[in-house]
């Protein structure tokens, strides 16, 4: 998508440079892509933020199974 987005943004700036105009159609293809980036971004933000927050619930589960497992070896005489 990153590619698309430069490669419309070069060909818009090319037209310009060689003195045509760009239409509206490839502003609008651009805007599109930029709005999609940054709905990409966001959703890998949320998907980091989401996988932190297992980890960290995952890191606490953990612990509390060793403490308990350590707990229900010294009840049993267990090392």
């Amino acid at each position: 998508m990153q590619d698309a987005y430069r490669g419309h943004i070069r060909e818009a700036a090319n037209r310009q440079r060689s003195g045509q105009s760009v239409g509206d159609e490839a502003f609008q293809r651009i805007d599109r892509l930029r709005a999609s980036l940054a709905q990409n971004s966001a959703d890998l933000d949320s998907l980091d933020t989401r996988e932190l927050s297992i980890r960290a619930d995952f890191e606490a589960q953990l612990k509390r199974y060793r403490f308990l497992e350590e707990e229900w070896a010294e009840e049993t005489g267990d090392s």
